[in-house]
């Protein structure tokens, strides 16, 4: 079976298939953002469906070629049985294999999400990778896109980057009207609070360390 991106009806869409479609103005389009190039994914698939297509045209071939006598005596020996389950078999290892590329597909969606939100508050490569692990907390995929979520009340996105910004000063740039510097508009390491800094975890703390020593040890004491 040729996958298509884009297809008018799933009435010709193998049934483990149908999962990976999203219906959008009167057609049905494959799920894959995040992904660039989804060749690797249709080889896969193809090679999967062709697995279970010969197990079932071999059980078929049993089927018309023997007499009801031949059938019935091949049933008791457990040779129909062994092949109708090996059909079942390379389905489930199908619907196994599409979860996980549908699993890939999200995490790839949602880690570009965070590192693009972390550039926005960093540009230094190492604060931005901590804020990205940060801001994938607040993020989710959804059917319907992104979604932006704090303590599980959803908001927009300029709320997440708010809450970053305020949680993490240390790790975001400062107010760019003031210079642009990492201590710019009250926002640097020297405004974090006791109960900030106990909210820590160990890479923020060896962030802030490394970025702020003084401040390091003033909370620390």
């Amino acid at each position: 079976m040729t996958l298509k991106l884009t297809v008018d009806t799933l009435d010709g869409v193998d049934e483990p298939l149908r999962a990976l479609y999203e219906e959008a103005d009167g057609k049905y389009r494959l799920k894959v953002d995040g992904i660039e190039d989804v060749a690797p994914l249709k080889a896969k698939i193809s090679e999967l469906l062709g697995e279970t297509k010969s197990e079932r045209e071999k059980r078929k071939a049993l089927e018309a070629s023997q007499t009801e006598a031949e059938r019935k005596a091949a049933e008791e020996k457990g040779e129909f049985q062994k092949l109708y389950q090996a059909e079942q078999e390379a389905r489930r290892k199908i619907e196994a294999d599409l979860a996980g590329y549908r699993e890939k597909i999200t995490k790839g969606t949602l880690d570009g999400e965070a590192g693009k939100m972390a550039a926005e508050l960093s540009r230094d490569t190492a604060k931005a990778a901590l804020l990205t692990e940060q801001a994938a907390k607040f993020i989710k995929v959804a059917d319907d896109g992104l979604q932006y979520e704090i303590g599980g009340v959803k908001v927009d996105r300029a709320k997440v980057l708010d809450h970053l910004k305020a949680a993490y000063p240390f790790l975001a740039d400062g107010n760019q009207s003031n210079g642009g510097g990492a201590n710019g508009g009250g926002g640097g390491a020297g405004s974090i609070t006791k109960e900030q800094f106990k909210a820590m975890g160990d890479k923020e703390r060896i962030a802030l360390h490394k970025n702020d020593p003084e401040t390091f040890r003033r909370l620390a004491g």
